[in-house]
């Protein structure tokens, strides 16, 4: 369908349709090739190549795009902390998080880098949480959530 993202019709593929899901409904998980193509009842070599024929990107490359297109959502959208984002895609630590949030990727013009501050009332919750984000581009956001 015209301009729209090749993985909308491959959700209609039952040969990738249960990794699709499983990569969308839980970036968090340590997804390998071979833990996909299980999922579909491939080969692991069988599906990498369906998978990037069929989309465009290897399954690996396409859940790092996944995972870095919902964190850079939660990051502008939530008053979540940097660490539970990065666990929410998949990650063991903010640094590991940060290392895969400025790598190049094939969207890095809407990718940056974030920095968050937390002021805390005695130590326990965060009364207000001040987001800056440093586009690619050059461009800068702050976001303040009370």
């Amino acid at each position: 369908p015209g301009s729209a993202p090749r993985w909308i019709a491959a959700l209609d593929d039952p040969a990738l349709a249960p990794a699709l899901h499983a990569m969308h409904t839980e970036p968090e998980q340590n997804w390998t090739v071979a833990t996909l193509a299980g999922l579909t009842h491939q080969s692991r070599s069988g599906f990498a190549r369906r998978f990037t024929d069929t989309i465009g990107v290897p399954p690996l490359q396409y859940l790092l795009d996944w995972r870095m297109s919902v964190a850079k959502e939660a990051l502008r959208d939530s008053a979540n902390s940097i660490a539970t984002i990065a666990a929410s895609v998949g990650y063991g630590s903010e640094y590991s998080f940060a290392t895969a949030f400025k790598r190049p990727l094939r969207h890095a013009s809407i990718l940056g880098i974030a920095w968050e501050l937390r002021l805390l009332v005695d130590g326990i919750e965060p009364v207000v949480v001040v987001r800056f984000f440093r586009y690619n581009d050059g461009h800068v956001s702050i976001r303040i959530s009370l």
